[in-house]
This record gives C-alpha cells, structure tokens and sequence, in this order.
C-alpha cells in the first residue's frame, strides 16, 4: 500500500487489430490508425477515461494546438523562407 503505478489500457478488439493478436504490444505500435487508451491512471488519477480526456474539452484543445502550429509555421516561413504547405 501507499506505492504509486501508472497503468495504460487499450482496447484491442478493434478491427484495426484483426490478426495482430499473436503479438499484442507490436499490434500497439504497428497497426491501427493511432492508438488511443481507453484508460490511463497516472499516480492514481484517472487521465483518460472512456478514451476522453478527464477535464478537457478535447475540441477546444485541438483548436488551440492547431492555432499554435500555424503560428509556428508562418513564423518559419517569415524568418527561413520556406513553406511548409503543400499547395
């Protein structure tokens, strides 16, 4: 009692993993479309829960990210010249 774990559960009865199931772990890191935890406890505080993030709103967190990469990107593009969009 009184020791900390972090623990990570993914769902692998997916189709994405149809026949991996031989190697599970490689299964996580070579198919699928990106995989996402079902659950991840971290010092026993739940993070992701259902495969949403606890206490972020997911769709306003991916506005802001892609804000902060376009931001970097026109920076980028100021100071070195280069795009980095396909046209």
């Amino acid at each position: 009692m009184g020791k900390a774990a972090d623990l990570a559960i993914f769902r692998l009865d997916k189709i994405d993993y149809a026949g991996a199931m031989a190697d599970p772990a490689s299964a996580l890191l070579f198919c699928g479309a990106g995989p996402r935890a079902e659950y991840t406890i971290v010092a026993g505080e739940v993070l992701v829960k259902q495969g949403k993030l606890v206490g972020v709103e997911e769709e306003q967190l991916w506005e802001r990210a892609n804000k902060v990469a376009e931001g970097m990107l026109s920076r980028a593009r100021r100071s070195l010249g280069v795009s980095y969009r396909t046209p």
